[in-house]
C-alpha cells in the first residue's frame, strides 16, 4: 500500500513522456480513457444490425447447415474510424484492442439474448507462420473480451488452420473462396459432439453443440464460411457468427451511423 503514492506518479511521469493516444483521432486519452477517446466512442461506425433477426451476416451462411444467428457490431471501410482501430490492433501489436473490442460486443449483444444457448466460443485460428509473426492471434483475443463479459469457454482445440494461404486482399468473391477451401482442419467427431456436455441445455435434449464462431472483420465471409464448412463435415452442431466488424458493401441501407 505504501507504494501506491509512488506508483501513481510514476504512471503520471510516463504518461507525460508517452502520451497515450486515441487510435481514431490521434487525440491525448484521459485518465478513464481507454484505447478510443470518448468523443470517437460515441461516433463509432455501428452496423446497427439486430442480432434477433435475419440480417446482413447471417444471409451470408444461409447455405451452412445449422446456422442460428449472426451479428456484427461496426462497420469497416477502408480509413474509417474501424478500419484505424483494426489495423492498429493487427499491425501495432495491440490484442488489448481485441479484448475491448469483444468486450464492447458483449455488452451490446448479450441483453439481446445473442448468447444464449452457445456452448463455446470458437476463433478463427491463424497458421502458425502467422501467428509467429504477429504474435497473437486477434480473433482469439476479441473471444477473450467477450468471455470475460460472458463466462463462455474459449475452445482453440476443436478447428486447426493447417494451410497458410495467401492475403485475400484484392481477391473476388470466388477467388476468396478457393484461397481458403480446405485450410481447417477439425477435432475428431467426439471430441466435438461433447462439448457442452453436462450443460442444462444438453440436458434438455438439444444434443448438438453450438459454437460461436468469432472473426474480426467479415470482408465476404469466405474464411468463415470455410471455417464453419469444415465443422459441420466432421460433426453434427449448430453453429452462428459474430464479428468486430462488417464490410459496408453488406449494408443495403445506410443508417445514421454507418458512414
Amino acid at each position: 500500500m505504501r507504494f501506491g503514492p509512488l506508483t501513481r506518479y510514476l504512471s503520471s511521469a510516463w504518461d507525460m513522456l508517452f502520451p497515450r493516444r486515441c487510435l481514431v483521432c490521434g487525440q491525448t486519452l484521459s485518465g478513464g480513457e481507454e484505447h478510443v477517446c470518448g468523443a470517437c466512442l460515441t461516433t463509432l461506425p455501428l452496423t446497427h444490425l439486430d442480432s434477433r433477426s435475419e440480417n446482413a451476416v447471417v444471409r451470408l451462411f444461409y447455405d451452412i447447415e445449422g446456422t442460428q444467428r449472426g451479428v456484427a457490431m461496426l462497420v469497416y471501410r477502408h480509413q474509417n474510424a474501424t478500419f484505424r482501430l483494426i489495423h492498429a490492433m493487427k499491425y501495432g501489436d495491440r490484442p488489448a484492442v481485441g479484448v475491448f473490442l469483444g468486450e464492447m460486443m458483449a455488452h451490446q449483444f448479450e441483453p439481446e439474448g445473442f448468447f444464449e444457448s452457445v456452448d463455446a466460443l470458437v476463433p478463427v485460428p491463424l497458421s502458425a507462420r502467422k501467428l509467429r509473426d504477429r504474435g497473437f492471434n486477434q480473433s482469439e483475443a476479441i473471444a477473450q473480451g467477450i468471455a470475460t463479459v460472458t463466462g463462455l469457454p474459449i475452445r482453440t482445440d476443436l478447428v486447426a488452420r493447417t494451410v497458410d494461404n495467401p492475403t485475400q486482399t484484392n481477391l473476388s468473391t470466388q477467388q476468396r473462396r478457393e484461397n481458403v477451401a480446405g485450410i481447417f482442419s477439425a477435432a475428431d467427431a467426439d471430441t466435438l459432439r461433447n462439448v457442452g456436455n453436462g450443460s442444462p441445455l444438453k440436458e434438455k435434449g438439444n444434443r448438438y453443440p453450438h459454437f460461436l464462431l468469432i472473426d474480426d472483420v467479415i470482408t465476404t465471409g469466405a474464411t468463415l464460411h470455410a471455417l464453419a464448412e469444415t465443422l459441420r463435415a466432421a460433426a453434427p452442431c449448430r453453429l452462428s457468427y459474430l464479428s468486430a466488424a462488417l464490410a459496408g458493401q453488406h449494408l443495403n441501407v445506410f443508417e445514421r451511423g454507418a458512414e
